[in-house]
Parts: structure tokens; sequence; C-alpha cells
């Protein structure tokens, strides 16, 4: 049963419109009738319906006839694909969600890694921008997809194992472009009813090395620091389940930040992130890193450091 926070935005009129523009896309409908003729009225339905449900793929816009005798209007939609090839990418689609059974029984917040890590393990970024890339079916084709059909596909996984996800719409600070601000999209996930944004897209794009996780679980003044988005997504004000607060992987300053790289080195690891809070200079980053691994082995090792300093996370690896 999908997650319909959209739906659950609208007023009763535009409930109903929701309803049956809904049933109209599922069987494919080449006309659908509608309680409603106000243009506005007719987007915000729209809106939510391919917000809360990420398998209708299919439609790419719509259009409305209406005249002054009639009380209701006909939303004519606009769709992308031939309709064999919408039944038969479906069927993909839902046998495609079948990989993720084994994780149906788990807590929410190890539905949530389950899906973020599989993101990261076996997908990539659409950097061709592939028209099957803006939704789930770039992912069941060809394990590629941008922003949007990443972000639609953790919702449409999400509701499959029973985690109350929802997509976000907005704008972000790309970090490989110099920060430049564009159209973006991620997710804001419920562990334990308590809402976090969750942005799988940025953590699968920061690194090649290790998985990152500089944006998994992030309250709203840590996503502001790069995204932008409306008022009209749940207000997230808890860090309890952000990856560096509930792994103790926080530090307020260097010597916090050697502490946790030793703890890390001693249990044989060399690949290590941190949420540094408070001090940011790479080159002081590199020699804590240094001296850490001089302190735990007696001995140099080549060491390199990348950093966040958007959302202050530091990567360390020892190669």
């Amino acid at each position: 049963m999908p997650f319909n926070y959209y739906y659950k935005r609208l007023n009763p009129i535009q409930r109903v419109a929701y309803k049956a523009i809904l049933s109209g896309f599922y069987a494919l409908s080449n006309k659908i009738e509608l309680p409603l003729k106000s243009m506005n009225e007719i987007g915000f339905a729209f809106d939510a319906v391919l917000l809360d449900n990420p398998i209708i793929f299919y439609i790419s816009s719509y259009t409305v006839m209406s005249d002054s005798k009639r009380k209701n209007c006909l939303l004519q939609p606009v769709y992308k694909y031939p309709i064999k090839f919408i039944e038969e990418n479906v069927d993909k689609i839902k046998s495609f969600l079948i990989a993720f059974d084994s994780a149906k029984n788990k807590s929410d917040i190890e539905k949530e890694y389950f899906i973020h890590d599989y993101c990261l393990d076996n997908l990539e970024y659409d950097h061709s921008f592939n028209v099957h890339s803006y939704s789930p079916l770039g992912i069941v084709l060809n394990k590629k997809a941008v922003c949007e059909g990443i972000s639609k596909f953790v919702k449409l996984v999400g509701d499959y194992i029973g985690l109350d996800t929802l997509v976000v719409s907005g704008k972000a600070s790309v970090p490989q472009l110099n920060a430049l601000e564009l159209p973006h999209a991620w997710n804001i996930v419920n562990i334990d009813y308590k809402p976090y944004h969750l942005d799988i897209t940025f953590n699968m794009t920061l690194t090649d090395k290790i998985k990152r996780y500089d944006y998994f679980n992030l309250c709203d003044d840590d996503i502001k620091k790069d995204h932008a988005y409306e008022s009209n997504v749940p207000v997230c004000v808890s860090c309890d389940n952000n990856y560096f607060y509930s792994n103790n992987l926080l530090a307020n300053d260097y010597d916090g930040l050697s502490k946790i790289i030793c703890q890390k080195l001693r249990l044989g690891e060399r690949n290590i992130m941190v949420k540094l809070l408070s001090e940011n200079n790479e080159n002081e980053m590199m020699l804590v890193a240094q001296q850490s691994y001089l302190k735990i082995y007696n001995t140099n090792f080549s060491t390199s450091v990348s950093h966040n300093s958007v959302q202050s996370v530091v990567e360390i690896n020892y190669t």
C-alpha cells in the first residue's frame, strides 16, 4: 500500500479528483472525468498522484477539456509510451521488487540501510539523461537513473517493504559543479515515527571508494545547507538516526577526530568517515590522519583525505 503523503494534503474535492486520476492512470484511460474545473486544483491532484505512486512512470502531462455547461471536466493523459510497452514494463518493475522481499520483516532503520546500500552497490547516476532515467524504469532496465528516478525508486521500494517514504522536489547545490544550484529530488523517510531527509543520489555521486552516508537521515537544518524546498513536507528535527550520530562518528575538534580514527584503525579499518563539527582545514585534517596512523602502527602510510565542507564530513583513506 503506497504511503500517500501528498494525497493527505489535498482538500476533499481534490481527493476525489486524485482517486479518479489514479484509477484512470492504472486503467490506461484516454479520458478521465473529474469533479472540478480549476486548473490549479487539477494540477495539485495530478502532481500528488505521480509523487505518491512512482510505478506510474508512463505519464508525461495532460490536457483538460471543459465547457460552461459541464460541472465536471475531462482530463486527457499524455502517455510517454505505447500501451503494450507500459503493460510489459509495469510487470517488469513488479518482478524487480521481489529482490527486496528479505527486507520486509526488518526494522525501519534496517529497511532504510537495505535500500540505501543496494542503490550504492548496484546503481549509477545516468549522465546520459536517458528518457527512462526520470522514473524507476531506468533502474529496472539499465541500472541507471537521475535524481528523480532514484528518489521515485526509493519510494517505490519503501512502499513495497513497508517503509513510509515520500519524494521531495526542490533544488540543490551540486558539489561536483562548483555548488551550482539545480532542480533536484530526494526523499524523506519515517524511521520509528520520526521523519528524516535521505539523499541517496548525493551519496552515490560523492565517491567511488567507499559507501558515503553524508546525506543519510539529515534534519532540516543540515539539509538546508545545500538543498532548498517548499514547506509542504514534514518537519525534520531529530538527529537520532543520522548516520554519524547513531554510529558515534561525531568529532568536535581535531583531538576528537584523532580519537575516532585511532579507534577505527585498531579495528583494522582503512576507510574512515567522521563528521567534524568545528574545524575544517584539509591540511590539518591530513596531518591528524597521518599522525593517528603513526600512533597506532608506528609507521607512515599513504593517506588521502577528502572533505564535504558543507556537511562537515571527512573521508580518510589509507591505501
